[in-house]
């Protein structure tokens, strides 16, 4: 779908660029201009904005869009290739628009706009459940270029079947080099179904030491466990989130519950490159920590409505409590940050977060077809947006990206003197 896609908008923007051009140097002597003519850069979406009001803008494009069937012929385009391209132009409009005043950390994210067939739309949906098909890799991207650097690797996966460690540095996918490849190339190399394989290449080691590898990856579904908890010395229970799916509340409530066996009696909850996910389930741990009936965030969709998401049960623990976050605390994350810090629950030392306060929500189009859109609006329970500047913490503290682990454990004992010290 996506190479018809982009031809339609292809025809679509030369035509808009030919039907706007000033007439009479085209029409001059009577000669049509016809030839291999030199490219131009415009931005329809700007020329359309400053001559053109939204009832006139439409008329054009059924013009345009009956020209170019008469002119280009059934041979090249298709009455539907030419209607889907204009659905794609539209989302591509909005991805450009939401994508103006993003952060570096969001910048780095493939568009969320498009289109879906409904079995894509049904795997997106999969994920939230506490499964994934794939290799089973997190990573950073790049430490330098051309590089990919293993930042987790995910218990049960096949990724940790192989072999594979934090730290290792992959430098080719089936056999192709990572140089001045996106996100969304590396992904889209990553994924795949089930059974299927993948060569992955990669290093080992530092200096004379280094070791180069090449295994084999046979991509899997595997349950995905979004929590990892310890207890640390004086007391401070430990969990990190990695991410939020339907069953990580359970999975913090456990941890709490176990953490509070062995002795804890003060904690701290790291969002630190927190990827977000599941919103009831970012939700559902806010939930965990504080009163019931007490407002949580607040959801607003324009042409839906809103609702305030609300405490359903008491709070597990009263104890003192830390959030841990950073640039790349992003989305669900940075919601359950605020909502922490807004009612004075916890006290947050790190970085300003991302600064995603868009959700994405899944619409079908009937046809087999869904539209992946970022509609979603995401409030503080006082009813504050965190769009563009992210969640501030109440003490900064810089921890390079998050990746290395003398960074990490420092941002902990940072934590851990607060709570020893302070309190809430």
């Amino acid at each position: 779908m996506t190479s018809l896609l982009h031809r339609g908008a292809r025809f679509l923007t030369a035509a808009l660029v030919l039907t706007l051009l000033p007439l009479g140097p085209l029409l001059a002597d009577d000669k049509p201009v016809r030839g291999d003519l030199p490219p131009v850069a415009l931005d329809p979406s700007r020329m359309l904005g400053d001559t053109l009001d939204g009832r006139q803008a439409e008329a054009l494009a059924n013009e345009v869009h009956a020209l170019l069937l008469k002119r280009l012929g059934s041979d090249q385009i298709s009455d539907a290739e030419l209607w889907m391209g204009a659905i794609q132009g539209m989302i591509d409009v909005v991805n450009r628009r939401q994508a103006v005043g993003a952060s570096r950390t969001q910048a780095a994210l493939p568009p969320s706009g498009m289109l879906l067939s409904e079995d894509d739309a049904d795997e997106l949906g999969d994920a939230f459940k506490g499964e994934l098909t794939g290799v089973g890799i997190e990573f950073q991207l790049y430490s330098r270029p051309g590089v990919m650097v293993v930042s987790r690797i995910l218990p049960g996966s096949p990724a940790e079947l192989a072999g594979l460690l934090p730290g290792d540095r992959i430098i080719a996918l089936d056999g192709a080099g990572l140089a001045g490849a996106s996100l969304q190339d590396v992904l889209g190399m990553l994924g795949g179904d089930e059974g299927t394989r993948i060569a992955v290449q990669f290093q080992r080691g530092e200096g004379l030491a280094a070791a180069s590898f090449a295994v084999g990856v046979q991509r899997g579904t595997f349950a995905v466990r979004s929590v990892l908890s310890e207890l640390r010395s004086g007391g401070v229970g430990y969990i990190r989130v990695f991410g939020f799916h339907q069953e990580t509340p359970r999975e913090v409530a456990e941890s709490l519950t176990e953490l509070g066996a062995l002795g804890a009696d003060r904690y701290v909850l790291d969002l630190r490159n927190n990827v977000g996910g599941d919103l009831s389930g970012a939700i559902g741990v806010a939930d965990l920590f504080l009163p019931i009936d007490t407002v949580l965030g607040r959801i607003v969709e324009p042409g839906v409505g809103e609702l305030d998401l609300v405490a359903t049960q008491p709070p597990m623990t009263e104890d003192n409590l830390v959030v841990l976050v950073n640039a790349w605390t992003h989305g669900a994350a940075e919601a359950v940050a605020v909502a922490l810090q807004e009612h004075h629950r916890a006290y947050i030392i790190g970085e300003p977060t991302m600064g995603s306060a868009r959700t994405e929500t899944l619409v079908s189009l009937g046809h087999s077809l869904v539209l992946r859109i970022s509609s979603v609006r995401l409030q503080s329970p006082t009813g504050q947006s965190w769009e563009g500047h992210g969640v501030q913490p109440d003490q900064e503290f810089a921890t390079a990206g998050g990746y290395d682990g003398g960074a990490l454990d420092e941002a902990f004992n940072v934590a851990a003197r607060y709570l020893e010290t302070e309190g809430l």
